[in-house]
């Protein structure tokens, strides 16, 4: 009969014999008759009782079907011991993760010693991810594992909230980023802007500047051509003059052709202006 072929009463009965024969080799440790091989099992089996009291602690075959626990797995999966002596160790996981068992527990089988994570099912149907430490101890031939089992549901939930408080900070720098690069293209939509009003006063201030000398112009035209009018007038009845000597009509022709060239010129000033 193989392993595997064993029926549950069976596991139950090499359960009974295995803490038969651990209970041997401790008394024998006490008496100082036992040997060293005797003494190693006896010591890591009791040191790991003793120092992971409070987690749960799992005796397995090597089928890796259940024939001890302590009491912390009867209370955190709702089972009684008698359902979980027998049980294979992937009835306590989550459906989802069973797949995952022969590749998670294959260090163990190779080296003695395997460390991984995985969700466990409760009775109930509630789910928790645990942290599993793997063990193996071999007596007298045959090789047994230890399982010691710690609910991480805690620091599961403090990764969590740090993994949402990293996402935070993550969402609070970009939204930062987008405002710097906001400010950035207003600042420079402003400096625009102020460039351009510069422009627009610069050209103002020459408009007015241009505006005012065309007043001034006009006024000058103004005052300038009244003189002028008189001037000319007053020569040309001089020319028109027969006692008026040669020499006379001369310089009177001069200033009517000056005046004449004047008024052309006031004339294009007042154009302008």
């Amino acid at each position: 009969m193989t392993e595997k072929d064993k029926t549950k009463e069976e596991l139950i009965e090499e359960a009974t014999l295995l803490r038969k024969r651990i209970a041997e080799l401790e008394e024998l440790s006490g008496e100082g008759a036992q040997t060293h091989a005797q003494a190693r099992v006896s010591k890591i089996h009791q040191s790991y009782l003793t120092k992971y009291a409070n987690d749960l602690i799992i005796l397995l075959d090597d089928d890796f079907r259940f024939l001890e626990t302590n009491e912390r797995v009867v209370d955190s999966y709702g089972y009684t011991r008698e359902e979980l002596l027998g049980m294979h160790a992937t009835q306590l996981r989550a459906p989802e993760t069973k797949v995952l068992f022969e590749e998670q527990i294959k260090p163990g089988r190779m080296t003695g010693k395997a460390v991984y994570g995985t969700l466990h099912q409760r009775k109930d149907g509630t789910k928790f991810p645990v942290e599993i430490s793997l063990r193996a101890i071999d007596v007298d031939g045959k090789r047994f594992y230890q399982a010691i089992i710690r609910d991480i549901t805690e620091r599961k939930k403090a990764e969590e909230r740090l993994n949402r408080a990293l996402e935070e900070e993550v969402k609070s720098r970009e939204i930062l980023t987008r405002m710097l690069a906001d400010n950035n293209q207003i600042r420079e939509r402003l400096e625009r802007n102020i460039e351009e009003l510069k422009h627009t006063q610069a050209m103002l201030i020459q408009s007015e500047k241009l505006a005012s000398l065309g007043r001034l112009v006009s006024e000058i035209a103004h005052e300038v051509n009244n003189p002028l009018m008189i001037i000319s007038g007053n020569a040309q009845l001089s020319l028109m003059s027969e006692s008026a000597s040669v020499e006379v009509k001369n310089s009177q022709r001069i200033i009517t052709e000056e005046c004449q060239r004047a008024k052309s010129i006031i004339e294009r000033l007042l154009r302008f202006s």
